[in-house]
């Protein structure tokens, strides 16, 4: 399998241009990207940098030996799993608080509505 042709359509089927995964990986232009492309197979360090972009890369490339990142990867994978969990949990709480002065608003009116 040419890892690299699979790379590139991993890129097209998650709707990312060349540049954005470029600028993700912190690299100047995105001819380094394209030059991977090339590459029958690309090296533990790239597949390294691109868990940055594909956090489940790993699943994408299951004929890759993993076992050098393995530990890296896992704890990048449970540190974003952690992020969005974090970030849902916050949402819930700011729909929560808005949901609850909404619900005491309401009471406060009522009451006033029953005192006439």
């Amino acid at each position: 399998m040419h890892q690299g042709k699979k790379l590139k359509q991993l890129i097209k089927n998650r709707d990312f241009s060349f540049s954005q995964v470029s600028r993700k990986l912190n690299h100047g232009s995105k001819n380094t990207i394209h030059n991977w492309f090339d590459r029958e197979s690309l090296s533990i360090d790239m597949f390294q940098q691109l868990t940055k972009v594909f956090p489940n890369i790993m699943d994408e490339f299951p004929d890759v030996d993993w076992k050098p990142l393995s530990p890296s990867i896992k704890l990048e994978k449970e540190a974003v799993a952690t992020q969005d969990w974090r970030e849902k949990y916050f949402q819930l709480f700011e729909d929560y608080r808005l949901l609850s002065k909404k619900y005491t608003d309401l009471l406060e009116e009522k009451v006033k509505i029953s005192s006439f």
